[in-house]
């Protein structure tokens, strides 16, 4: 799952730091999100939220359209 994720960060011409569990995600070298593996779920959050979203394993697509739209409004 990991690297599903890291491919599509990717995709959208950004990078990722790996940080314990969590990768983050950073666009022009700016810190712009971060997703975090937990237990039972993976949460997206972008910079400056204080929650993350949190969304299933068996939710990849959303986990995607929801990174898509923090990487479209950073930029």
């Amino acid at each position: 799952m990991r690297k599903k994720v890291k491919d599509h960060i990717k995709s959208q011409e950004c990078d990722t730091k790996q940080v314990g569990n969590d990768l983050e995600v950073h666009c022009d070298d700016k810190h712009i999100a971060q997703v975090m593996f937990r237990k039972d779920y993976i949460g997206v959050k972008k910079v400056g939220n204080k929650f993350p979203k949190e969304l299933g394993y068996d939710e990849l697509g959303k986990v995607k359209s929801e990174l898509s739209d923090i990487i479209k409004s950073s930029k």
